[in-house]
């Protein structure tokens, strides 16, 4: 999922209150890509470029609660397996990463890149 969307998805099932969804979980995303693939993107769009740089389980613990259990999620389940065509079935105006990037995410993004050049040039 991406910037501001979780709500629409989740709207659009209680709204929908048919029995397809009672007792099943529904994995929440936009897109499925690598991280490869979503540095590609910023880097494209931003005009900046970023790298992806595969952190440890320490690392990630020193990032705080969210971003270990994030990391050993990954490792113990694989990841998300969102069925995403599901997802836009319920909500067909999902934005896709790309999109996201366009509308809004590039300029998020760089506005917070700019302002790390500031902050280590001074």
């Amino acid at each position: 999922m991406v910037g501001g969307q979780l709500g629409q998805p989740v709207d659009a099932l209680l709204d929908n209150r048919s029995d397809r969804w009672h007792g099943k979980t529904l994995e929440l995303a936009g897109d499925a890509l690598t991280p490869a693939s979503a540095v590609e993107a910023i880097t494209k769009a931003t005009g900046h470029p970023v790298r992806y740089q595969e952190l440890g389980e320490a690392a990630a613990a020193e990032l705080g609660d969210s971003i270990v259990h994030a990391w050993r999620l990954m490792r113990t389940t694989g990841g998300w397996r969102a069925d995403i065509a599901a997802i836009r079935e319920i909500h067909p105006g999902l934005r896709t990463f790309d999109t996201w990037l366009t509308e809004t995410g590039a300029a998020q993004i760089k506005s917070l890149l700019d302002n790390d050049q500031v902050s280590a040039t001074h």
